[in-house]
């Protein structure tokens, strides 16, 4: 009889009749309390509604007892969704101790532990996983768990491996795109991230996959200049999980009232994209730019004279005819490399703000930042920051020149102005007195940048799209120099090069 049930809720379950559904299933547990797939069964169709809780409920996991390991696995896998990892993993280990040999189980293990960024750990269970059954969906956690240890190589063979045993594994065939990002082979990239566009088109529920192999391919359109392109396919971020947007209509370029830009991403992204603002001030009588706190003043200093008003709380933003993120006018705007508007300075301090910050007079004076709060977008993405340890032979080897740090939350035994930096507005009265700037990927670069402040940036060796591939120089902003690893982890060169770079540029022996 509760199997019958059970055949009665899955039939009434795909006509979609819930309710039905659910009662059948509670009534076939009662009949047979101690069939762990009718429970199974009830508590994934209560997982499909969104009610995970129910779904841990209903299978009797709470009251404890031997259940199979795929059920424990998903029940695992709600706890983490819901924000338990804790949970998560206590569950994840008792059920391993029941089931030692249960590759699901490792295979789940190597996912929580990637999620938590413990590659050592993951690739530990990926590689049980494999022993065990060597499946496309183990290869490709193993993948990545050496791309997270910088294995990129290794990487790139264990997901060949997995889609030469699935060729349609689309979390497989997505992070062989993201090692040829590392690589820096942007076209083997581009054909990754297509190929995984049409799996995840042609298979079910894989819309968060489908935006992030979109989301993927823009980064890599944008980073080989292709940004009409690049645009385009950026927008698919608004379908990744989390992005949230304003309650208005998204805007179109039509002339309107009063319009509200905002920033929706980093420090650095908006100061990157506010030189993007005049171009639209035309087709509103009013215009908002809603950003960060940190942001507010010095933006508002800046656009000013021409009736931008710089809001730091969307709560404070009164009603709106349209909306639209910062990072969207390019497109918007059609913008490409020839287009691109790339006069600096775009943004400009107050002398009261210089005067409320002064330095002491020396013949040279350069800011240094060595560490960055940003991550890329790759899944394998190297460290921006290099550390001050690196950064310390260029202070040594440079005696003539006067150093500050301009590291938030950093040590070294430089002057450090960071304790004066409230906002960027207090930082840009600093660097406006400096000579330059020396600094790792960070929204610092971009500010001395829109300040045409000579600036040399240290990249690794695969870096952020913005700074394209190779180039010396940046076509947003034409006083950074661009110092970039040869290979992967080496900082000494690029360090070395900053050395020669800065003594030439102020005339020095170094």
């Amino acid at each position: 009889m509760a199997q019958r049930l059970d055949g009665q809720a899955q039939q009434v379950w795909r006509q979609g009749d819930k309710a039905g559904a659910f009662a059948r299933w509670r009534a076939a547990v009662q009949l047979d309390p101690n069939t762990a797939y009718l429970r199974f069964n009830w508590g994934l169709a209560l997982q499909k509604t969104g009610n995970r809780w129910g779904a841990i409920a209903s299978t009797g996991m709470l009251g404890g007892g031997l259940h199979p390991p795929k059920p424990l696995a998903i029940w695992g896998g709600m706890l983490l969704e819901m924000g338990y990892p804790q949970a998560a993993l206590d569950l994840y280990e008792r059920a391993l101790s029941q089931f030692p040999h249960s590759e699901v189980l490792h295979r789940h293990l190597a996912s929580f532990y990637l999620s938590r960024t413990e590659p050592t750990a993951a690739a530990t269970h990926a590689h049980e996983a494999i022993a065990l059954a060597p499946t496309a969906a183990a290869w490709s956690l193993l993948g990545s768990a050496l791309g997270q240890q910088q294995r990129i190589e290794e990487a790139k063979a264990a997901f060949d491996r997995a889609l030469t045993l699935d060729p349609h594994h689309l979390e497989a065939q997505l992070n062989l795109g993201c090692v040829h990002q590392e690589q820096k082979d942007l076209e083997a990239a581009i054909a990754a991230f297509r190929r995984g566009i049409d799996l995840a088109t042609h298979q079910p529920n894989t819309g968060p996959l489908l935006a992030k192999a979109h989301f993927h391919l823009a980064c890599t359109l944008l980073a080989a200049g292709r940004y009409q392109e690049g645009w385009e396919a950026y927008e698919w971020r608004w379908q990744l999980p989390g992005m949230s947007t304003l309650p208005a209509p998204l805007w179109q370029g039509e002339p309107v009232d009063r319009l509200a830009v905002w920033g929706e991403q980093g420090f650095g992204d908006v100061l990157q994209f506010v030189r993007f603002v005049p171009r639209v001030r035309s087709r509103c009588r009013e215009l908002y730019l809603v950003c960060r706190p940190p942001l507010q003043s010095l933006l508002q200093d800046s656009l000013a004279d021409m009736g931008v008003t710089v809001l730091s709380e969307p709560a404070s933003l009164p009603a709106v005819a349209a909306h639209i993120p910062l990072l969207s006018l390019p497109r918007l705007l059609q913008t490409n490399l020839n287009t691109l508007p790339a006069d600096v300075p775009y943004l400009r301090v107050g002398s009261g703000a210089i005067a409320a910050h002064p330095l002491p007079p020396a013949p040279i004076r350069l800011g240094l930042v060595w560490q960055s709060g940003a991550h890329n977008v790759t899944a394998f993405a190297q460290e921006k920051s290099c550390g001050w340890e690196r950064l310390a032979p260029l202070v040594a080897a440079l005696p003539q020149i006067q150093f500050y740090s301009l590291q938030m939350g950093g040590t070294s035994p430089l002057p450090d102005l960071t304790a004066h930096c409230h906002n960027f507005r207090d930082t840009a009265a600093y660097l406006q007195q400096l000579d330059g700037l020396i600094a790792v990927d960070t929204a610092a670069a971009h500010l001395a940048g829109a300040l045409a402040k000579p600036t040399w940036v240290l990249l690794p060796y695969a870096a952020d799209w913005r700074w394209g591939v190779d180039r010396p120089d940046s076509p947003w902003y034409r006083t950074l120099r661009l110092l970039r690893q040869p290979r992967r982890d080496d900082w000494e060169t690029p360090v070395q090069e900053a050395i020669a770079q800065v003594a030439e540029f102020y005339g020095l022996r170094p």
